[in-house]
């Protein structure tokens, strides 16, 4: 063999490929993109599942008032789940066409119609009461553990928003060119959807104003339904999330309690009574909530427990010789107020900041609810 030949045969042997295929193209980017999507949904629907609004989930398995602007109130021991709550009703309700209600689900959309959810102290037994308790005490005394969790939840959400952008930005940046940015725009939507999961794992938002006041007793303000001016309740800020606001009632006793003689109901500032043959109207026309305890006839009672904000009102149908109404002018309700109708606007606790030699003054009434 002649050293030519060896060295040409060897030479093509050694010599590196003129061409080189793509590590990805579009055939595998696709089954790529599919892939990541899979693994989003999976992702998605696994946190979903499991994640409930932090204020809400803290009338679980209570008696509550749903008070809405788009439909009649509700109430019933509450059910609350990722997508929406349910509200078991105290009884079955019976329609005239012989259809059986025993609850009713109110979506996590249709919750964004609410007034506020209420949980009134009459509708509660002695655990409830317990765990009520409990609640309160962890929000206003919280331990070692609890102080840490939050700080750690509040530290993560300050920064949700930084991730949120920079995933955006990857993303936007792989999808202008490439195979892989073209498989990826297609699903442009379930993408961002990941931005959103994955974001809000942490928690929903984080507000200094808020934290401040946590476990402090405040003043909220919130819209009046009939568009009327702003309703103001005190009580003690115990959560917040992106979405709602939980306050808690610290109130010893009622402010009024009334028995309304249903043949001839007596007009009063805070209420009205309006019946027909089987029906009655209660509305609450003052400036402090009512909660109605329960209609007396001779034989029996019925309990309600049902909560009314100023500016709401309840239709109920009359048992058969319910002869009187007992209810209550009473702060002793706690309540879920979507952030969207209301928040917290005064701080109540007296600060700890003396000035010496110093008479001060505060804002005149009139000036600071009108802010």
């Amino acid at each position: 063999m002649s050293p030519l030949i060896t060295r040409a045969a060897f030479g093509t042997a050694a010599s590196p490929p003129t061409s080189s295929q793509p590590l990805i193209t579009l055939d595998n980017a696709f089954w790529l993109s599919v892939g990541v999507i899979f693994m989003i949904t999976i992702i998605s629907a696994f946190i979903r599942r499991r994640q409930r609004d932090r204020c809400v989930k803290l009338f679980n398995d209570f008696h509550v008032t749903v008070l809405s602007t788009k439909a009649d109130p509700i109430w019933g021991d509450l059910c609350v789940t990722s997508e929406g709550v349910e509200v078991i009703f105290d009884a079955e309700y019976l329609t005239r066409r012989g259809l059986s209600k025993t609850s009713a689900l109110v979506y996590a959309e249709e919750l964004n119609d609410a007034i506020a959810l209420c949980r009134p102290f009459l509708g509660l037994n002695d655990q409830e009461m317990r765990d009520r308790e409990r609640q309160l005490r962890r929000s206003i005394n919280p331990n070692l553990l609890r102080r840490s969790m939050r700080w750690v939840r509040n530290a993560i959400n300050t920064v949700s928003d930084a991730i949120s952008r920079t995933f955006a930005m990857v993303v936007g940046r792989v999808t202008r060119t490439g195979s892989v940015g073209t498989a990826v725009r297609d699903q442009q939507g379930d993408v961002a959807a990941l931005g959103k999961t994955v974001v809000g794992m942490a928690g929903n938002s984080y507000e200094p104003l808020l934290e401040r006041h946590i476990g402090a007793p405040v003043v909220t303000r919130m819209l009046h339904p009939s568009g009327a001016d702003p309703i103001e309740l005190p009580g003690h800020l115990v959560e917040y999330s992106s979405r709602y606001i939980a306050l808690y009632s610290t109130e010893t006793g009622p402010i009024e309690e009334h028995t309304v003689d249903l043949a001839h109901p007596t007009p009063h500032a805070a209420f009205s009574v309006d019946r027909d043959d089987q029906h009655m109207t209660i509305s609450c026309t003052g400036a402090e909530p009512i909660v109605l305890a329960k209609l007396v006839g001779e034989s029996h009672a019925t309990d309600l427990a049902v909560a009314l904000l100023p500016g709401t009102r309840v239709r109920l149908a009359i048992p058969e010789n319910a002869s009187k109404l007992e209810l209550s002018i009473t702060r002793r309700v706690d309540l879920i107020i979507p952030r969207s109708r209301g928040g917290v606007r005064f701080g109540s606790a007296r600060p700890d900041r003396p000035r010496l030699k110093w008479r001060g003054i505060s804002p005149a009434s009139e000036q600071s609810s009108s802010v």
